[in-house]
C-alpha cells in the first residue's frame, strides 16, 4: 500500500524524536519549558509570560535563544549519530 509509511520510514522518525528528546534534555531547564509550553503544550504567550514574569517582547528572545541552543544541540547529535 503506497500511503502506508515503511517500516525504514518510521525506524528514521523514531530515531529523530529520540534525538529531539535527547537535544530538549541537554537544554536547561527554563528553556526546555519554554520550549515545551510553545511548541508542544501550546500555550498561550500571555499566559507564559506572567509565569515568567516577562514582556512578550522578551519572551520572544527568550524563545529564539532557546530554539538556537535545540538546533545547536540537535545538530552536535545528528554530527555523532552519522559516525
Amino acid at each position: 500500500d503506497e500511503k502506508r509509511p515503511s517500516a525504514e520510514w518510521g525506524v528514521m522518525a523514531e530515531e529523530q524524536r529520540e534525538r529531539v528528546r535527547e537535544a530538549l534534555a541537554a537544554l536547561p531547564e527554563k528553556e526546555q519549558e519554554i520550549l515545551r509550553w510553545v511548541f508542544f503544550e501550546e500555550r498561550d504567550k500571555d499566559e507564559i509570560c506572567r509565569d515568567l514574569h516577562v514582556d512578550r517582547n522578551y519572551l520572544r528572545v527568550l524563545v529564539h535563544r532557546a530554539k538556537a541552543k535545540f538546533r545547536e544541540r540537535f545538530n552536535e547529535l545528528d554530527e555523532a549519530h552519522a559516525q
